[in-house]
């Protein structure tokens, strides 16, 4: 018994020990297992820091565009309060209680007053301010500090009149400014010039951060000190003045400005005869010419008149090489704006003289429109869209269309509308893979395609019937015969064509709709720098979210790692162990 019972302790001491060893070998694995985060917190943790990044970005944004950031909006506490200057705190607090019971809501229905609340609103605000002496004296010094404001003959832009005046208005230059600074001082006088020169070409405006900080702080850059200066498109950004790479000068922010504009309007500068040619051989588009001195009040206002211009498609182009002038136009003196609407064989409508926004803008709004343009998928409207009736000259790829057949249907067009009163409208188009539409109808180079819609003015493509005749190219040798044919189908003596015909003819006429990705890209490029940024983010965890499950299910379970095989081998030589012992106990007894 006494060998049995000294077994038994030896074998408790060994699993004892046995025990102790296991446990320092587990605890290291333990510990470092505290430090390991499984995929569900990792994906927590992302989730959180996509919400935070989220909610930061929205509140700056409302920081800024919020009209009510603060409901004083710039107005004197003393003057909301009804109060003097130097009134008392007793005063002070006497005109509070009687303006707060005048305002209250007991007294005045907020619902049909909007402007009581907003007034009780300033009301508490300004006692607030006031009713502490620190605030107090802090408020009085800004209000010393204020008094010396900087005064200016531009446009003094706030919160309340930006929708107004800058929002969709076209290009503007913009400074934001407060009026303790030294800085501010001193750029004042440089500032007033800029704006006489610029005066009656663009927008130019002031705003005051000291009064508007919301709106001051949102036109301005990160890290910018003020004065901050910019050009600006409506809402967007443009170019901004940096002081320390730019020439701050008058002549130098003139320049920035006319840059920046020819940058929005993707105006090209001709410097070259070749550059010249390339430019005015265009025939999609109406070409705009500015002839003058470069970075001059004449070719912003030219530039900006041109490429603000609604409902037109112009390509613009500037050029302070006289050797170029004369080249476009022989004996025109600058400054001179040249229009080129496709008339082939005579000179560029000019506009030269004294450069008024609206006069420029009532002459390009006049010669916004080819003469005779090229009639595809996407012009189709522009061609077609105009007019009841629209004759277009046939030609191919391989034989481009001839300026004699274009002249003559330009002519024959003008003796249409002298005879019959009906104006129509001229183009030109080419058979190929693009543009098929004239081979559905029988129509081949050479021939005039007429294109009618006269019962259904005013509608989409594809929504009413168009009707097409073929003139062909035998019987329209001159102006005068191919006007007699376009009059004869003007008055309904020509038949139509089959039905079959008409359809397939429309079909290849209807603009194509943008693919899917385009109209994706378009979108995001139309996201601000924050929002990409964000979506990105948000698009990179639901891959991450996705993938995780994917490769689990493709790799299989994992092995053990090594901790367990070596833990399974001393199990077993434990067991061994024991039974050792057993065999020895029951020998010695």
């Amino acid at each position: 018994r006494a060998m049995a019972g000294e077994g038994e302790s030896s074998k408790g001491k060994g699993g004892e020990k046995v025990s102790k060893v296991k446990m320092a070998k587990k605890a290291p694995e333990e510990k470092n297992t505290d430090f390991i985060f499984s995929r569900g917190q990792v994906i927590a943790i992302a989730v959180v820091a996509v919400l935070l990044f989220g909610a930061r970005v929205f509140f700056e944004e409302k920081r800024g565009k919020t009209a009510t950031e603060d409901v004083l909006d710039g107005q004197n506490l003393y003057e909301i309060l009804e109060v003097p200057k130097d009134a008392s705190d007793r005063d002070v607090k006497k005109a509070y209680r009687s303006l707060a019971v005048k305002w209250h809501p007991d007294k005045i229905d907020w619902v049909k007053e909007p402007e009581a609340k907003l007034k009780f609103e300033r009301i508490t605000k300004a006692y607030e301010i006031l009713s502490d002496s620190m605030k107090r004296k802090i408020y009085d010094k800004e209000q010393t500090l204020m008094e010396k404001s900087i005064t200016s003959n531009t446009v003094a832009i706030t919160t309340a009149n930006y929708h107004e005046l800058v929002k969709g208005k076209g290009i503007w230059l913009i400074q934001v400014y407060v009026d303790w600074s030294d800085r501010c001082q001193y750029f004042s006088a440089m500032w007033e010039e800029v704006g006489n020169r610029l005066h009656g070409t663009i927008g130019v405006g002031r705003v005051n951060l000291g009064r508007d900080k919301g709106l001051g702080t949102r036109l301005m850059a990160r890290k910018e000190s003020t004065p901050s200066v910019a050009v600006w498109d409506g809402e967007e950004e443009v170019r901004r003045l940096r002081w320390e790479f730019h020439d701050v000068s008058v002549e130098g922010i003139i320049k920035l400005v006319a840059q920046a504009i020819a940058e929005r309007y993707r105006a090209v500068t001709i410097t070259e005869p070749k550059q010249l040619e390339a430019f005015v051989q265009q025939d999609s588009r109406v070409r705009v010419l500015f002839i003058g001195k470069a970075s001059s009040r004449e070719q912003i206002l030219c530039t900006a008149a041109a490429g603000g211009l609604e409902s037109a498609n112009l390509a613009i182009a500037t050029t302070s090489k006289m050797s170029i002038g004369s080249l476009a136009l022989p004996g025109m003196k600058p400054p001179a704006l040249l229009v080129y609407r496709g008339v082939f064989g005579e000179p560029p409508t000019a506009y030269s003289g004294k450069m008024e926004m609206e006069a420029v803008r009532a002459f390009l709004e006049e010669n916004k429109r080819l003469v005779f343009p090229m009639l595809h998928r996407n012009t189709f409207h522009t061609v077609c869209g105009t007019q009841m009736w629209s004759a277009v000259a046939v030609g191919s790829e391989e034989a481009e269309l001839k300026l004699s057949a274009k002249q003559m249907l330009l002519k024959a067009a003008e003796k249409v509308e002298s005879d019959v009163g009906t104006r129509v409208a001229v183009g030109g188009m080419l058979l190929g893979a693009q543009t098929a539409a004239a081979s559905f109808v029988g129509a081949t180079a050479g021939d005039f395609l007429v294109i009618g819609r006269p019962d259904h003015m005013g509608k989409e493509v594809g929504e009413g019937r168009f009707r097409s005749f073929v003139v062909k190219a035998a019987e329209a040798r001159d102006p005068v015969a191919l006007a007699s044919k376009v009059k004869g189908i003007l008055m309904g003596s020509a038949p139509p064509p089959a039905e079959e015909r008409e359809e397939a003819f429309v079909r290849a006429l209807q603009p194509q709709t943008e693919p899917l990705l385009t109209r994706i890209a378009e979108t995001l490029d139309n996201l601000s720098v924050q929002a990409q940024i964000l979506l990105y983010l948000a698009l990179i965890l639901i891959g991450l979210m996705l993938l995780c499950p994917l490769l689990k299910a493709i790799m299989g379970p994992r092995p053990p790692p090594p901790m367990e095989e070596e833990e399974a081998e001393e199990e077993e030589e434990d067991e061994e162990e024991e039974e050792e012992d057993i065999v020895v106990v029951k020998k010695r007894k």
